[in-house]
């Protein structure tokens, strides 16, 4: 979320809307640590990147760097071409009393004008996602809200989700938050989230002419990902090989054993 320079500039806060908010907002400043949001923003969608991209996947980064001009729109617009299944926002919350802390999700509600279609699966991630997040960092978790007041939501095209990963305004949890080794902890929280929304959506199909083995076996069609290897549930086999080619001419880059 955000970036080194706000943009007062007007955008639609939604497809069709006549409702225009700024572009992007010039975002939070820790307390105590005096890091603006911008930065710790960064800073742990980089460690989710490096994460994500030592088990396999591909990830699309919406900026790599704070000295840019995106408005929200447009990261959304960034993000629906990019080929993702999943858009979570990074930001930092802050409040007019230090004593508040804990983390909290947003996610499109079901009467959301613009993407309501988006509502079930975004909720679902925002649930899981806020779960995992919470349980591996001890943060406090204040819930997950539908909102629909936000840019870069309203025009997303794919599941999204906002976490507000706690309090900037909390000096305590300020300084918790800019710490390296605990940024990697949120990271591989919400790593764990990510790995089971995208293996949900793995295609899956009931035939297989691989030359190797010619089984009865299952197959996943993994094109749009980096990674030659799955991880199965127990009692599967797990089956490396080159390539193969199906009837639906999709590349399988993994196959798995019936149990």
């Amino acid at each position: 979320g955000h970036q080194s320079r706000g943009d007062s500039r007007k955008e639609p806060v939604g497809p069709g809307s006549s409702v225009r908010k700024a572009r992007v907002a010039g975002g939070a400043t820790g307390v105590a640590s005096r890091v603006p949001e911008y930065k710790f923003t960064l800073s742990v969608a980089k460690r989710l990147q490096k994460e994500l991209k030592k088990r396999g996947y591909e990830v699309y980064m919406v900026r790599t760097k704070n000295n840019v001009n995106i408005s929200n729109k447009k990261r959304a617009m960034l993000a629906n071409k990019s080929g993702a299944d999943i858009y979570i926002r990074i930001h930092g919350d802050s409040s007019g009393s230090r004593g508040v802390k804990g983390a909290s999700i947003f996610y499109p509600s079901a009467r959301n004008p613009y993407v309501s279609r988006l509502s079930r699966s975004s909720k679902r991630l925002s649930k899981k996602l806020l779960n995992a997040y919470c349980k591996k960092t001890g943060i406090k978790k204040r819930g997950c809200s539908g909102r629909d007041d936000l840019t870069g939501t309203n025009w997303s095209k794919i599941p999204v989700t906002l976490i507000e990963c706690g309090f900037l305004s909390n000096p305590s949890e300020d300084r918790k938050l800019q710490n390296k080794s605990f940024q990697k902890k949120m990271a591989v929280g919400m790593e764990d989230t990510v790995l089971e929304k995208i293996d949900s959506l793995w295609p899956q199909t009931n035939y297989c002419m691989c030359d190797r083995c010619r089984l009865d076996i299952a197959c996943y069609s993994l094109n749009h990902l980096p990674t030659r290897y799955v991880t199965t549930n127990a009692g599967a086999v797990l089956h490396k090989f080159d390539s193969l080619t199906t009837q639906s001419d999709a590349e399988i880059t993994a196959c798995v054993y019936r149990a």
